[in-house]
């Protein structure tokens, strides 16, 4: 897994070949004030139209990171819903959800994740990235980045925040 790595990074701690970086809350640069209202009327449209599609969904959270590299700064959503195993599976055969500019994760039965579309989808478990609720709208996890330099491949853990998008109100 890969996640962007941020500029806004508070404090690092150095283990080995390990950094930790300790991210603040906002894991994106802000868009631009003008575009942050159509932003997220095209996310809140997206939510909308998936979920009354797919009425199994439970919960769906904004990750801080996409789990398959950097993104464009304000335009893509790396997003984390929960469901049952019957909607994954009908999830999985309705291609009109499938967009470039979203990452789209589903927590089955547990923890365990997994795309729903593509011939690799990325899989994996809440518990590896340690993913623990804070609150009713926000949640904390460790994102991993493989970080290349002249002499070695390191890995990069940072603690990320997720906001809960869907329901807006609980």
């Amino acid at each position: 897994m890969t996640f962007a790595i941020p500029t806004n990074v508070k404090r690092c701690y150095f283990r080995s070949k390990t950094i930790i970086r300790i991210a603040n809350i906002r894991p994106h640069p802000r868009p631009h004030p003008q575009n942050f209202p159509a932003m997220m009327l095209k996310i809140d449209n997206f939510l909308t139209k998936l979920t009354r599609a797919h009425p199994g969904i439970r919960e769906i959270w904004r990750l801080a990171y996409p789990t398959k590299g950097p993104t464009r700064p304000g335009s893509d959503w790396a997003l984390l819903a929960f469901a049952d195993q019957e909607t994954f599976r009908q999830l999985s055969g309705d291609v009109r959800f499938r967009r470039a500019d979203v990452e789209l994760l589903v927590v089955r039965e547990g923890d365990e994740f997994c795309e729903p579309w593509g011939d690799h989808p990325e899989t994996g478990y809440l518990s590896d990235w340690e993913w623990v609720r804070i609150s009713d709208r926000e949640a904390q996890y460790h994102g991993t980045t493989w970080v290349n330099d002249e002499k070695l491949f390191r890995t990069t853990i940072e603690l990320c925040k997720a906001i809960r998008l869907w329901p807006a109100e609980k």
